[in-house]
């Protein structure tokens, strides 16, 4: 256990002065107005996860919401597979017709590269969770 927590310090180590040597010491803080949250597996999370325990998919809209939604942005999210994904990729379509000029906040757990490729022309920005414990 000790072991991984020194790896998993020195990674955070490692993107912290990748994050500096690439952007300014600076943090831009947003309050998003006229968003809706989308959850793209309803209220189902196949890792209830201690920090969530699917309390935020409660409030969340589907996808078909997103038809005649006429807000700023939107944040796509969902429950994840007990690999640490949501499942986007059946989405696609559905999300490319209902963005029209709405900004995009993925938030879509550990994809692989040939899925984050597939939402690179559809989201404005990526956010991930850190979570540091196993439980």
């Amino acid at each position: 256990m000790e072991n991984n927590l020194l790896l998993l310090n020195q990674e955070y180590q490692r993107a912290w002065e990748i994050r500096q040597a690439n952007f300014p010491p600076v943090l831009h803080v947003y309050k998003p107005v006229q968003t809706m949250s989308v959850s793209l597996s309803g209220s189902e999370c196949a890792l209830d996860c201690a920090h969530c325990g699917g309390h935020y998919l409660k409030s969340m809209r589907t996808i078909q919401d997103l038809n005649g939604f006429s807000g700023k942005s939107c944040l796509i999210s969902g429950g994840c597979s007990l690999d640490g994904k949501v499942g986007v990729g059946a989405h696609l379509e559905a999300l490319k017709q209902a963005k029209g000029s709405k900004r995009y906040n993925f938030h879509v757990g550990l994809l692989s590269e040939s899925e984050i490729e597939k939402i690179v022309p559809l989201a404005d920005v990526v956010s991930f969770d850190m979570v540091g414990a196993t439980d």
